[in-house]
C-alpha cells in the first residue's frame, strides 16, 4: 500500500475514534429526568416606610400634687420611689381655723333648724305671717350652705392620690407651709407610657394620627 494511502486510513480511524462514532449512549444519560420548574405569579405588596425619630419615654398620667388651701404640713408619709394607690393619703395639713369655722357653722345650722320648726308650728296656728316664716327659712338655707362650704374646705386638709402610681419627686416635708400653686409631690403612672419626639418638616406630610 502506498504511504499516502496508509496515512489517510490512519487519520480516518483516529477521527472516527475521537468523534465516538458508532458508540451507544450510556445508561446514566438515559435515566436523567427533566428538571421541574415552579412558576409563581408576581404580587405587588405595600411596604411600610420606617423613619427613625429621637424621643423620650413619658408616663401618660402625670400629676403635680398641690394643696388647695394654705396650711402647715403635719403629715407627709410618702417618699420618692414609693408606690401609692388611688385615694391613699399623701399629706395632711393643720387647718385648725377651718375646723373651728366648721363647728360654728354646724352650731348655727342646728339653731336654724329649731327656729324653722318653731316658726312652722306658729304659721300653722297663724301666730306668725308667711313673710316671717320665709325669713326663718332663708336663714336656715344660708346656714346649710355655710356648713357645706366649711366641710369642703376642711376636706382639702387631707390630700390623696388621684390615681395608682409612683411618687417620682418629693418637694416638701413635714413642717413646711403648703399653699395653692406650690408643688408638694409629683406622681406618675408607670403602667401607661408614651414616646414624645420631634418630627422633621419633611416627614409631616407622611405622618398620620394613629401611625405606629
Amino acid at each position: 500500500m502506498p504511504a499516502a494511502v496508509a496515512s489517510a486510513v490512519v487519520l480516518a480511524a483516529l477521527f472516527a475514534a475521537a468523534c465516538g462514532g458508532g458508540h451507544e449512549p450510556s445508561a446514566q444519560s438515559e435515566s436523567l429526568e427533566p428538571a421541574q420548574v415552579r412558576v409563581a405569579p408576581v404580587v405587588v405588596k405595600p411596604r411600610a416606610a420606617v423613619e427613625e425619630v429621637a424621643g423620650t419615654v413619658e408616663a401618660k398620667s402625670r400629676a403635680t400634687i398641690e394643696a388647695k388651701i394654705s396650711g402647715r404640713i403635719v403629715e407627709l408619709p410618702v417618699v420618692a420611689g414609693q408606690t401609692v394607690h388611688r385615694g391613699q393619703m399623701l399629706a395632711r395639713l393643720d387647718v385648725g381655723e377651718i375646723q373651728a369655722r366648721l363647728e360654728q357653722a354646724r352650731a348655727r345650722l342646728e339653731q336654724a333648724k329649731r327656729d324653722r320648726a318653731r316658726f312652722a308650728n306658729l304659721l300653722e296656728r297663724q301666730a306668725v305671717t308667711q313673710r316671717q316664716y320665709d325669713e326663718v327659712e332663708a336663714r336656715f338655707r344660708v346656714a346649710q350652705a355655710a356648713v357645706a362650704e366649711a366641710e369642703t374646705m376642711f376636706g382639702y386638709a387631707t390630700i390623696t392620690a388621684p390615681f395608682d402610681g409612683v411618687v417620682v419627686r418629693k418637694a416638701a416635708d413635714v413642717g413646711d407651709l403648703a399653699s395653692p400653686g406650690k408643688p408638694l409631690l409629683v406622681l406618675e403612672d408607670p403602667s401607661a407610657l408614651q414616646v414624645k419626639g420631634h418630627v422633621s418638616e419633611a416627614l409631616i406630610s407622611r405622618v398620620r394620627i394613629g401611625d405606629r
